[in-house]
């Protein structure tokens, strides 16, 4: 009695395997003869009988596979025996990429492409030969060419990671290099060299360029007592290597100020730390920027005060100041040095009264290797004197007579003698001595003592006394004008009478007070037309119905008449007089 056990076996494709025919129970013992699928067995190098019952096959090959039968003979008759054989393959990989270059904090999935019979089924290891989780960061599962997805990729995910493939036949493994890509490390031994007096060099060592060709680089300046700020950098890309000095020019420095730098390389991940900061790096001095906050107060009509104060950055020690200043729109210009122990002022004396004075300064620098360092100059500022009275009158005074009043033209005294901005003119007007009309004295009359008159003849001295220039008081109104304009004109209305006589003067008047009179001038008010009216309106409606009523006609004129003899009698009774025979 024979078996083969199992009745089932799985070779291995070009590995040794053997087929035994078991025996139960046998005597004498018997003989084997293997059949291939019905076929008789040949043997030979390959495929080799031995009187256990074992079949050996050295190397497996797909044919192999079948049902073989195993016939035992002896002396008392034959047993038989049947199996199947099925080749089976171990994994291989086939097509399957070991390297991947990856950038941080992006995603990526690791295939894993193996063969063999039955397919097998892939895991992951990581690098230190753990199991990969399962998680929100990787992912896989177990199956036929099962990948490994890696989500928002971290430095730490760089290194191997192995893919494992496994079927009945046996186990293989690939290993597969992910490589990180993340932003370069900072540059070091960095370094500051005077280049110009607003430029420096700055070294570095090339840093690790986190698996990405380095672009570029950033740098950052940091000026004493403030905070850092992008620096201005000329770089060229010279494909230096790791551990390699690198090196930029920094412009747009300040003169004579301390600097420290600080330098970041750049790849496609993007900008990596900074360095620390380099030590401080002096700039030679140059020449001073403008002095700040200049300005100018007028003392008084003949002096100014300049101040200022140090520019922000003085690119160097100031030793002094100079102030350039003269008369705006002249050729009076001079220059003057002021030391810094004067400060920051000077006081302009024995300037023109209210002129114009244009005023710019400069520092000035040491320089140890020459002479020193003039500034720039600072932006013209512009300031008056102050102002004085006016000492001439106003000019060119006429007087019209225009109804109502009297006009009054006039200029604007000398510029030389205004001595400030005329803003207004004072008005002084009063009634006028022409207004007089004196009668002629008997010689019996020219000496008072010596005669007396009779009341009946009804004789009045008008005696010039009120209107004496001595002793008369004039009116005054002030009229604001424009600054900008030299000739003038003004019309004096309500007046005290009209059809009357009046002397007027002048004076020009500026912030600091009113200038001499103009020679006073004498003219005439004008009539009111509406004055007029209560007067002409009588004879004109008697001339309109002189035709249809006479009456009324004469009516007109004796109102007329009796109107004028009371204006005339009114104005005779206003005039000063004394009676002397009472």
């Amino acid at each position: 009695q024979i078996t083969i056990d199992p009745s089932t076996q799985n070779a291995i494709l070009g590995q040794q395997f053997i087929l035994t025919c078991l025996i139960i129970y046998s005597v004498p013992s018997p003989t084997f003869q293997w059949y291939k699928d019905s076929v008789i067995l040949t043997t030979d190098d390959r495929v080799k009988s031995f009187t256990n019952g074992s079949l050996v096959l050295a190397t497996t090959l797909y044919p192999d596979a079948g049902e073989y039968l195993c016939i035992a003979i002896n002396t008392e008759g034959t047993a038989t025996a049947t199996g199947q054989v099925e080749i089976i393959v171990t994994p291989t990989f086939s097509s399957t990429p070991t390297e991947h270059l990856v950038a941080l904090l992006s995603y990526i999935s690791l295939p894993c492409y193996s063969e063999g019979v039955p397919n097998p089924v892939t895991s992951w290891l990581l690098p230190d030969n753990s199991t990969v989780p399962n998680n929100e960061h990787f992912s896989w599962s177990l199956q036929v060419n099962g990948p490994l997805t890696i989500r928002g990729v971290l430095a730490t995910d760089h290194g191997s990671y192995t893919c494992v493939s496994t079927n009945e036949a046996g186990t293989d493994t690939l290993r597969v290099f992910l490589t990180v890509q993340v932003p370069p490390s900072a540059p070091y031994n960095i370094s500051a060299a005077v280049l110009y007096t607003k430029s420096v060099t700055v070294t570095w060592v090339t840093p690790f360029d986190g698996y990405s060709v380095i672009t570029g680089y950033r740098i950052e300046q940091l000026l004493e007592g403030e905070v850092a700020t992008e620096a201005n950098f000329i770089w060229e890309e010279t494909g230096v290597g790791e551990g390699e000095l690198d090196s930029a020019i920094v412009t747009g420095l300040i003169p004579f100020e301390f600097y420290r730098f600080r330098v970041s390389a750049v790849n496609e991940i993007g900008p990596g730390s900074f360095s620390s900061f380099s030590t401080p790096t002096q700039l030679p001095p140059s020449n001073p920027p403008a002095p700040e906050n200049v300005t100018a107060l007028t003392l008084n009509s003949t002096a100014i005060q300049l101040t200022w104060s140090h520019p922000t950055y003085t690119h160097g020690v100031i030793l002094e100041y100079v102030i350039a200043w003269g008369v705006v729109n002249t050729n009076q210009h001079a220059t003057i040095t002021v030391p810094l122990s004067q400060g920051l002022q000077h006081v302009f004396t024995s300037l023109s009264i209210y002129t114009e004075y244009m005023f710019s300064i400069r520092a000035v620098n040491n320089n140890t290797d020459g002479d020193p360092f003039l500034g720039l100059l600072s932006q013209p500022i512009y300031q008056f004197t102050g102002e004085e009275a006016p000492i001439g009158p106003p000019l060119n005074v006429t007087l019209v007579t225009t109804p109502g009043g009297i006009l009054v033209r006039w200029r604007a005294p000398v510029y030389e003698f205004r001595r400030g901005l005329i803003i207004a003119y004072n008005f002084f007007y009063r009634e006028s001595q022409l207004n007089l009309e004196l009668p002629t004295l008997p010689p019996l009359l020219e000496n008072r003592t010596n005669h007396s008159l009779e009341i009946a003849n009804n004789y009045r001295l008008a005696l010039i006394e009120y209107y004496n220039f001595g002793n008369s008081s004039f009116s005054l109104m002030r009229v604001s004008v424009s600054s900008e304009l030299d000739s003038h004109s003004y019309t004096l209305t309500g007046l005290p009478r009209e059809n009357y006589y009046f002397d007027i003067k002048l004076q020009a008047v500026n912030s600091a007070g009113a200038g001499p009179n103009s020679t006073f001038q004498s003219a005439k008010s004008g009539f009111n037309i509406v004055n007029l009216l209560p007067i002409l309106l009588p004879s004109i409606l008697g001339s309109v119905f002189l035709i249809l009523c006479i009456p009324l006609t004469v009516l007109g004129i004796v109102g007329l008449y009796r109107y004028y003899n009371n204006w005339k009698e009114s104005a005779t009774n206003s005039k000063p007089y004394r009676d002397v025979g009472s």
